[in-house]
């Protein structure tokens, strides 16, 4: 899509039930989450940098369980960490190769991994839908470092870059946790972070940051 424009560039044609994705620092490769059939997808994306839209293409595709429903996934040097929303573990794809080199065991079976992202200094927090907790990996062990429960029906969640304060929709409590983590150590459970709830309207399941001044009109 030409957002300038407001037109399709391209139609690329991916696995079922596309979902989340992600696009690498160079903006050269993307990732998509392909729910219907339990895989991940790899897109070249150089054609967009060269201004050739037609060469964008899919160039390997792994298999992340084929009953998992991989819902989100974050990239950190060459390697994806994938939520999937019907398996216990986080799936850990190598690029490279094209395969499930690792996972991520969770505190709590059936919890349900909702959304994944990297909040940095080697960490990423997962959304665990059913179990009411936001839990913190470390993405050069591989290993949950702690969970923080938030309530009731995690699925998205961002951070605010500017003071590491994560933002949680909590579909079944109709509201958004907002958890403080500046100066919180996340490599163990030591600390409690501090966090309040927003009420919100009914089933909320995204949430991003947008700057203010953006949003506002330009005066006279």
């Amino acid at each position: 899509m030409e957002v300038e424009a407001g037109r399709e560039v391209v139609r690329l044609v991916v696995g079922r039930e596309p979902g989340a994705l992600a696009v690498s620092d160079d903006g050269r490769v993307g990732y998509v989450c392909e729910r219907g059939v339990g895989s991940v997808a790899v897109l070249d994306l150089t054609g967009l940098l060269e201004g050739r839209p037609e060469r964008v293409r899919v160039v390997s595709r792994t298999g992340v369980g084929a009953h998992g429903q991989p819902r989100g996934l974050v990239e950190r040097d060459g390697h994806l960490l994938v939520a999937c929303r019907l398996l216990d573990v986080l799936p850990v794809v190598d690029v490279a190769s094209g395969r499930v080199v690792d996972s991520v065991g969770l505190p709590v079976p059936g919890s349900g991994p909702a959304s994944v992202l990297a909040v940095g200094n080697g960490f990423a927090l997962v959304t665990l839908e059913r179990a009411g907790v936001v839990a913190v990996v470390d993405l050069l062990e591989y290993s949950v470092t702690r969970p923080i429960a938030v309530g009731g029906g995690p699925r998205g969640l961002t951070v605010d870059p500017a003071d590491r304060t994560v933002y949680v929709d909590l579909a079944r409590q109709r509201s958004l946790a907002v958890v403080h983590l500046d100066g919180v150590d996340l490599s163990n459970e030591d600390g409690i972070p501090q966090f309040e709830d927003i009420a919100v309207g009914a089933g909320p399941s995204g949430v991003t940051v947008v700057r203010a001044d953006l949003l506002l009109p330009e005066s006279g």
